[in-house]
């Protein structure tokens, strides 16, 4: 078995450096798509939601992720989902 190693790197500020910009995006496609279809598929039950503040924020920051993008119609049915938090 393979024994991989994570040593970051940190910049003057102490913050991480991300080596491999491609990677990331990559992962926060893959994690706004995953939420999104989850959130689709299966909906939101606000009342047996514990923290219900957090999952309005996972919904939000998908939701901007799709409009950076320009993939309106997925932003349209999140902000379905986000009218039960208010």
């Amino acid at each position: 078995m393979d024994n991989f190693e994570f040593e970051p790197e940190f910049n003057e500020e102490g913050g991480i450096e991300i080596q491999d910009q491609e990677h990331l995006d990559n992962l926060k496609d893959r994690l706004a798509r995953a939420n999104y279809e989850a959130i689709v598929k299966h909906g939101i039950d606000k009342d047996k939601t514990r923290d219900p503040d957090m999952i309005r924020h996972i919904i939000e920051e998908t939701m901007f992720y799709f409009e950076e993008i320009e993939e309106y119609e997925k932003c349209a049915d999140l902000k379905e989902q986000i009218q039960f938090f208010k």
